[in-house]
């Protein structure tokens, strides 16, 4: 049986990945609002929030999967292959 140990580093990715998604979430619910309401510059202040909170989740996911790739703390061989094979597409 495959003992998994807690990982600290994986766990602070997770929760910024969390809180980073919650935000783009959240940005696009004003740009919506925004949208709604007819604001111009409310709009353009939301769309320009909606793609940093993009940009910062892509990010987070990617330091995550390159975690997993490098430190290999929570995966068996065959996940990681898999992985690997999903970043390469």
């Amino acid at each position: 049986m495959l003992v998994r140990m807690q990982c600290t580093e994986w766990l602070r990715l997770l929760d910024l990945y969390v809180a980073s998604t919650a935000r783009h979430s959240e940005s696009i619910a004003a740009l919506s609002h925004s949208t709604v309401s007819n604001e111009a510059r409310g709009f353009d202040r939301e769309w320009e929030e909606c793609e940093l909170a993009s940009a910062r989740s892509a990010s987070i996911k990617r330091q995550m999967y390159d975690h997993l790739l490098y430190h290999e703390c929570a995966l068996t061989a065959r996940s990681v292959s898999i992985l690997k094979w999903r970043l390469r597409a």
